[in-house]
Order: C-alpha cells, then structure tokens, then sequence
C-alpha cells in the first residue's frame, strides 16, 4: 500500500507543482499522464523505495518555487524545503540530487529580493538533518556498495575515460524514443517511453521551453529534466527508468508544452488537444502494463512465477504432506517468497539442486541420492 500511496501522491504532487509554475491546465494533464504512465504504474506497484524519491522532490520544489516567490511563504516553506529534501536524501541514490537540483534552481529561478537567504537556510538545513545517514554511508563497511556497484561509467569518467559516459548519455537520451530500459524486471526490455507520437510531441516540448528560455519556469523545468536523467549517464545500465525516477514528473510536464502553448492561441482546443495527448499516452501505457509486461514469459521468470503455482498446487492438494521441490535458481528470497505464497500449515517441502541431487521414491524401490546441498 506505501508505494501506492506515494505513486498517487506523484501524480498529485506533478499536478500541483506544474499549477505553480505553469497553469491549471498544465498541471492536471501531466498528473494525468504521470497517472496512465507506464513508467509511474512500475514502481507503484511493488515495494521499491524508488517511489517515494519524486514524492520528496515534488515538495521541495513546490515549496522552493513558493518560497522564492510568494510574498506569503516563509517558516513553513523552508520546513517544507528542508524536511523534503532531507528525505529525498536518505531514501534513494539519485533523491541525493534534490538538495543539488535546488541549489542550482535557486539563481535560475528569478526570485524575489531577499528570498535566497531563507532558501540556502533551508537547504543547509536539509542536509544537516540527513548528515547522519550520509555520515554513516561513508564511514561503514558496505555502506553504498550498490552505488559502487553501478558507478562504472562514473569511475571511468574519473579516470579520464569519456567512453562510457558518453555511450550512456547517447543510450539515455534515446530511452525516450528508440530503446529504454533494458531490464524485464522494469520494463518491457528496450520499450521506449514514448511511441513515435508521442515522441515527437515530448521533443516539441523541450523546444517550447528552450524557445522560452527568458522565463523561469522554462529553465527549471529544463535544469529537472537533466538533473533526473544525469545518474542514468554515470550508472548501469543506461535508460534504466529507476535510477532516472527523479525525472519522472518532468518528462510528463514537458509533455504537455505543446498543448500548453497550442491553447494560448487558441484556447477552444485545449480540451481537445489534452484529450488527444491522454489517447497518445494512457491505452499504450495501461495494456504495456497491465497485459503485455506480466504475461512475458522472462517476467514471469524473474519474479518466479512457478514457485507462485507450486504453492497454489500444494494449497489445493491438502492431502500431499511431504513435497519435494527442485530449482536452478532456488536460494533464501525464493524460498521466503514461496513461503509467503503458502500458508498451508503442517507440509514439509524439501529442496533440491537438481544438478546435484536425484531424487528417489523408497516405496516404488528407487535408490534415493541426495546432495549434501538438502534443505
């Protein structure tokens, strides 16, 4: 239920900052968007931090805008700015940006006279709340061994060597439309975000705002989405749409500035103009996801869907009291997430490594061989 929660709180959270800095209607179609998307439903639906990293920035940067602007927002809006990117900071690697993408947010946001001391207050502020996490990453053993993990185009770029990270950065920009994450376990291997439609809709996007680059909102919106996609240049694999998350309520903000720009001309198509772009986005994202994703059979793999029907088997047949179970794959989570899926009390499975064991039936007078790798 929490990364539901978070998911809905994006979706809501891009509807109100893309009202702030934009206009109503900007805000409620890339909520919208953000809702149908493909990309959002991911990690909405099973329990990765990931999730929450928008939902933190999406605050910082509502309160941020407000507290750089609005003649009203003060104490609260600092606490909003500090506390929001305090969080962003201990949830996951790349919400470690959001204190980075709000300092550099700060003289491209033309704010008030005034405003930039309350504003850097909060963001020291911010960081002094996560110091302890950040303090404890560094100084113990293991501490950020996943980032080291995926770091290889980052050492690279450290040691001089510009190939990696300029192969990354090519691969990420084309996430958008040639090939995205590569990963079944997130996507559909190589699914782009966009179709060709709506491609070239997201490209006239940026466009918009680059053509309007003497506005603040523009060069925010712009300076989010680089921010977002900058860990998928330094990190494995490239256009992973995970480590790119905090990019999320951007894409789909940008995706609106055609609309946007279409409907100050000419205001009687914005609705229509909105309910097209829904049609571009929504029936391609909700049947990616809800049909074509879950029934892969390298997703059904990879989240083990056969220990899923071993257990619905067992749970049907309550008179088998001794199983026998055997898997290439099979090591701790597998054997906790069978167990999860059983809730039959009094059945022993025993486990094998069919490489090294045979198993044997005494009753029907079978030699039985079993490795000492039983469980």
């Amino acid at each position: 239920w929490l990364t539901a929660v978070c998911g809905t709180l994006t979706a809501l959270l891009t509807w109100a900052v893309g009202r702030r800095l934009f206009n109503p209607l900007v805000g409620l179609l890339g909520g919208a968007l953000t809702a149908f998307s493909f990309w959002s439903l991911m990690y909405s639906r099973f329990g990765l931090r990931h999730i929450a990293t928008p939902v933190s920035l999406l605050i910082a940067l509502y309160w941020g805008w407000r507290l750089l602007h609005d003649e009203e927002a003060r104490f609260g809006a600092a606490m909003g700015v500090a506390l929001a990117s305090a969080a962003g900071i201990m949830t996951y690697y790349a919400g470690r940006l959001t204190p980075a993408l709000l300092l550099a947010m700060l003289p491209l946001a033309s704010p008030r006279r005034g405003r930039w001391r309350p504003y850097l207050l909060a963001l020291v502020a911010g960081l002094l709340l996560a110091a302890p996490m950040l303090w404890a990453a560094a100084n113990t053993a293991g501490g950020d061994a996943r980032m080291s993990e995926l770091a290889a185009p980052l050492n690279a770029l450290l040691s001089g060597d510009l190939g990696p990270f300029v192969e990354h950065a090519l691969t990420t920009l084309g996430m958008f439309h040639i090939s995205g994450d590569p990963e079944w376990l997130y996507n559909i291997a190589g699914r782009p975000v966009f179709n060709l439609v709506g491609a070239l809709i997201f490209l006239a996007g940026i466009l918009t705002r680059l053509s309007h680059l003497d506005q603040a909102n523009a060069r925010v919106l712009l300076l989010w989405l680089a921010a977002g996609l900058a860990p998928t240049f330094l990190s494995i694999p490239p256009s992973s749409l995970g480590h790119s998350i905090v990019a999320l309520p951007a894409v789909y903000l940008l995706l609106t500035m055609p609309v946007k720009a279409a409907a100050r001309r000419w205001p009687r198509v914005a609705l229509p103009l909105a309910a097209l772009l829904i049609v571009v986005v929504a029936p391609r994202d909700l049947y990616d996801y809800f049909v074509r994703w879950p029934q892969a059979s390298m997703v059904r793999f990879l989240y083990r869907a056969d220990y899923r029907a071993l257990g619905d088997h067992l749970e049907a047949q309550p008179e088998i009291g001794d199983a026998v179970a055997g898997s290439f794959l099979y090591g701790v989570w597998d054997r906790v997430a069978f167990e999860n899926d059983l809730q039959r009390e009094g059945l022993r499975v025993r486990w094998v490594n069919p490489e090294r064991a045979l198993v044997g039936r005494p009753e029907a007078a079978l030699p039985l061989y079993l490795s000492a790798e039983l469980h």
